[in-house]
């Protein structure tokens, strides 16, 4: 069976825009053989964009996979120039882009060099804050002076692309790379809490990329071992132990039944006594979420909200809303209900929350095109536009609901809301169609 047959694949294929297609595109990944990293190499070199973006997701995950047994020299360095000849053709287009996020793991010094080589005169108005962002990723003391260079020849930013000032000045101290970053273990050698994996993530910069590596070759006597560490005084055990503890529970892991009371009854003291002098539900309440909604709904509720700061309970809310159910939604409007410090954030929740009508839209979008209101923006993209506007369909129904655009290009239309960090960007193709609109939310 060809590779883009798979369900998995015509799943990817019909997420859009292409940056959601990165997890589920994970299952693809596990499923392909040799032969299929072949065909996606194929695919990227000279297949259709919708396949190309799915699979370079998939290859994203190969990427990180670094000593992953299906790759072989010249697979590596074939896909390289692959990425190679599409950042040069077609930057900054999306499969430009695309190739970008796969290079920037597996040949991040072209990429760099690429990047800060580009002739600043060349670059249209259009096209420089894509490069601006761009740049501010690379985080390289030459992208540092390419982005100085920017300011100085009076390069404006734009709403969604702010000036990497940050970027632009000194970086912090940042760690050596070592042999690890570059070629990261996908396979645990030996028990994990012995084993020189373990090891490297206790100081790793990016703990969750090297639990997914490895995660699944994690054994039942890891577990066991998880739970020891999880339940110690040492901080950097503890907080390692609940990220794979986590990402095992995200991924409904059976074998955590036999520790799960064991690992709650550790997060939620810990849990309650961090919120408390903080403000702020810690990573043991998230493991408490990942181990048992329902124990997280019991955890959030217990709160004490009538003597709690606004910090304490602005936290509490955030998770009400993420968790939703009844029972959270009864407490919201009670909190709507009885004129705190929240009520109104209840209010616009519970508003926001329920069904989508005609009317509401149309009623949203009056307001908005009024008040320019960032929240009005927000829910008609989210709950509306972006569900009901495919890449190809005609744009007039946008500009009838949000009005005249803040800014209007040839193919370009933006609109900016009161917020300066909401702003939505859409661009046609040559006959005037949508060909990708994206709600920027700093």
């Amino acid at each position: 069976m060809a590779i883009t047959s798979l369900p998995e694949w015509v799943a990817c294929r019909a997420i859009s825009p292409w940056p959601k297609q990165h997890s589920p595109a994970e299952k693809i990944f596990k499923a392909a053989s040799a032969a299929a990293l072949e065909d996606l190499i194929l695919i990227v070199e000279s297949g259709g964009i919708d396949d190309q973006h799915v699979a370079l997701s998939t290859l994203k995950h190969f990427a990180w996979a670094k000593l992953d047994a299906r790759w072989s020299l010249a697979r590596r360095d074939r896909l390289v120039r692959v990425l190679r000849k599409h950042v040069v053709e077609r930057y900054p287009d999306d499969i430009a882009q695309h190739s970008m996020y796969v290079l920037h793991i597996m040949d991040f010094a072209w990429l760099s060099e690429f990047l800060t080589g580009i002739p600043l005169e060349q670059v249209s108005e259009e096209d420089r804050p894509r490069l601006v962002y761009d740049l501010s990723n690379i985080l390289t003391e030459r992208s540092r002076e390419r982005l100085l260079l920017m300011i100085e020849a009076g390069w404006e930013g734009t709403e969604c692309v702010k000036w990497p000032m940050n970027a632009a000045c000194s970086f912090p101290p940042q760690p050596a790379p070592d042999e690890w970053d570059y070629n990261p273990h996908t396979r645990l050698t030996g028990r994990l809490l012995c084993s020189p994996e373990w090891k490297h993530l206790l100081k790793s910069q990016n703990p969750l990329g090297e639990i997914e590596l490895w995660l699944a070759s994690v054994s039942d006597d890891d577990l066991a071992d998880l739970a020891d560490a999880w339940e110690r005084d040492d901080p950097d055990d503890h907080r390692c132990a609940g990220g794979v503890i986590r990402q095992l529970a995200l991924r409904n892991d059976s074998r955590l039944a036999d520790y799960r009371e064991r690992i709650l009854r550790r997060a939620q003291p810990l849990a309650t006594k961090i919120y408390q002098e903080t403000g702020v539900l810690p990573s043991e309440y998230y493991v408490i979420r990942d181990l048992s909604r329902d124990q997280a709904i019991d955890f959030v509720l217990a709160l004490d909200t009538e003597k709690s700061s606004i910090r304490h309970l602005q936290s509490a809310f955030h998770e009400m809303r993420m968790l939703g159910g009844p029972r959270v939604i009864a407490r919201i409007e009670r909190l709507a209900a009885e004129g705190g410090p929240l009520a109104k954030d209840a209010a616009i929740f519970l508003d926001e929350a329920g069904p989508v009508t005609p009317e509401k839209i149309a009623a949203k979008g009056e307001r908005w095109r009024k008040s320019r209101n960032a929240r009005d923006l927000q829910w008609l993209f989210f709950s509306h536009i972006e569900r009901n506007t495919q890449q190809g369909s005609d744009i007039e129904a946008i500009l009838t609901l949000l009005g005249e655009p803040s800014e209007r290009g040839e193919r370009s239309c933006w609109w900016k809301s009161k917020d300066p960090l909401v702003n939505l960007y859409l661009e046609t193709d040559k006959s005037g169609k949508l060909d990708w609109m994206r709600l920027y939310v700093d």
